[in-house]
């Protein structure tokens, strides 16, 4: 079966820094991947009309091409800004080419890289920033011409694409119950681990100075963890209707990371947000409701809450910010 990923590329930037570099660490990281013997020749590096004969329909074939990719691979880098409302935005091509490839192909076909020397992630749009995190690299000139520092950061990149490519990649012929791709946990079987738990008797918790720590009974690989330091912030000062409604009103976010032994789980990145005097932690509402706002919670999301209600008032605290459960 032949695999394509396909690469939406920026040219806005300083090719070196980007489009080059992160098209460089994929071929490297297919290259690692066509070594193994399950992979072989099957797996190619696409882009835009690349190998397309003829003048054909520019965003008809890269459409035609995101359909029926196995992996999309975008750089959401950072390359403008808006100064009256003072905020950055990866390119728009790219953010209309990731916008399609989520809606044809799904969230676990995506994989966003983002150069970090324009901008953090905690900019990114609404919808992109809570529902997924890309995998960050660091290249600016001061690192590119020091080789050792930017081989560093090539090869960081190449494992990671390489790791998540694969997990990918997998996906498609793997039966969700079976607990492993090779070597490595597939996401299906992360996830259902974790949906399919009982938020009260399987999990373990523990607090380590400001983290609070989730270890799965069952699987001991698998853990959840909150940072509730400065360091683990997502957002100091939570601006939602659902989140404010307390008699003290400030709502704080924090980020919920997923690990599976040493790696860390991005896909499954989450939010956990502190209202009330931090007396409750909702989940973070993703999708719009009956009512037009964004109300409804997803089933992960809502487990992650959950598991981490040590008050057990949870439900309580959904029904007063009118948040409900996506079906």
């Amino acid at each position: 079966m032949q695999n394509n990923i396909f690469y939406s590329w920026q040219s806005d930037l300083e090719q070196k820094y980007n489009r080059f570099f992160i098209r460089d660490c994929l071929k490297a990281a297919l290259k690692k991947l066509k070594k193994e013997p399950d992979y072989g020749e099957s797996v190619r590096l696409d882009s835009d009309t690349e190998g397309v004969p003829g003048t054909p329909d520019i965003a008809t074939t890269i459409f035609d091409k995101i359909s029926s990719c196995s992996v999309f691979v975008a750089d959401i880098s950072y390359c403008t800004s808006c100064e009256s409302l003072d905020k950055s935005f990866p390119n728009s091509n790219v953010l209309i080419e990731l916008g399609y490839a989520i809606g044809v192909r799904g969230d676990t076909r995506v994989l966003n890289v983002m150069n970090t020397a324009y901008g953090a992630p905690d900019e990114l749009p609404f919808d992109l920033k809570h529902k997924r995190w890309p995998i960050q690299y660091c290249l600016n000139e001061e690192i590119y011409s020091d080789t050792d520092k930017r081989k560093q950061v090539k090869d960081k990149l190449i494992q990671e694409l390489y790791t998540f490519i694969k997990i990918i990649i997998d996906l498609e012929d793997l039966d969700e119950s079976l607990p492993q791709i090779g070597s490595t946990p597939s996401l299906p079987y992360i996830e259902n681990c974790i949906l399919r738990s009982d938020a009260a008797q399987d999990w373990d918790l523990s607090s380590n100075n400001s983290e609070t720590i989730a270890v799965f009974r069952n699987d001991v690989n698998l853990r959840l963890v909150v940072d509730w330091s400065d360091d683990g912030k997502q957002c100091e000062n939570f601006k939602e209707p659902w989140a404010n409604s307390y008699p003290n009103p400030h709502a704080t976010g924090f980020w919920l990371n997923v690990y599976y032994g040493v790696s860390q789980i991005l896909s499954l990145k989450s939010i956990l947000v502190n209202v009330d005097g931090a007396n409750c932690s909702l989940p973070l509402p993703r999708q719009i409701g009956i009512t037009g706002e964004r109300t409804e919670v997803l089933p992960l999301d809502y487990k992650y809450a959950q598991i981490f209600d040590q008050l057990g008032n949870l439900d309580q605290y959904m029904w007063r910010s009118r948040l409900t459960l996506a079906l």
